[in-house]
């Protein structure tokens, strides 16, 4: 599946949240990515998340996933939302890295997602490409102790993110 610019705008939220709908690339930067910009050359436009819980729960503490977008199948019969957790801000990020403050960051993504278009299979968390060996190896560590929570999620670094849906 790859992304899709379609998708993304028209799912409910979009539509609703006009204000929320990012370049990729202006999310990333202040996200705290620090490479070479643009990386997404297109200029994707994805789902601040983050915008579109302060604009619904304005008074709300909770936390939501950083991202989304809609991804297609190659016949684009088959449409889903990915949902995208940004570490770039701390190299130690993934030394924090909890399966339960992920749950409900993803949760409270769900929530304001949840429509017509199905979620992805898993949710991603980007960490940057150089501190991606130790967050995995804590993922694999916490699976052990619950696999079947971990499963829902899995690490990339930004570029891996890229290759494989766009």
């Amino acid at each position: 599946m790859k992304y899709s610019g379609n998708t993304t705008l028209n799912h409910h939220i979009a539509k609703l949240h006009k204000k929320c709908l990012q370049d990729i690339n202006l999310l990333i930067g202040n996200e705290g990515y620090i490479g070479h910009l643009p990386l997404f050359p297109k200029k994707e436009i994805v789902i601040n998340t983050d915008l579109v819980e302060k604009e619904i729960r304005p008074k709300s503490r909770k936390k939501s996933m950083d991202m989304a977008f809609g991804v297609t199948s190659k016949n684009s019969k088959m449409k889903k939302i990915l949902m995208v957790e940004l570490k770039f801000r701390k190299k130690e990020d993934f030394k924090k890295l909890s399966i339960t403050d992920i749950e409900e960051k993803a949760s409270m993504s769900k929530t304001v997602l949840k429509g017509a278009i199905p979620l992805y299979d898993y949710f991603i968390i980007i960490f940057s490409p150089d501190v991606k060996k130790q967050a995995f190896k804590k993922l694999s560590q916490l699976a052990l102790k619950d696999p079947k929570r971990v499963s829902k999620f899995k690490i990339q670094d930004i570029y891996e993110l890229k290759s494989d849906f766009f």
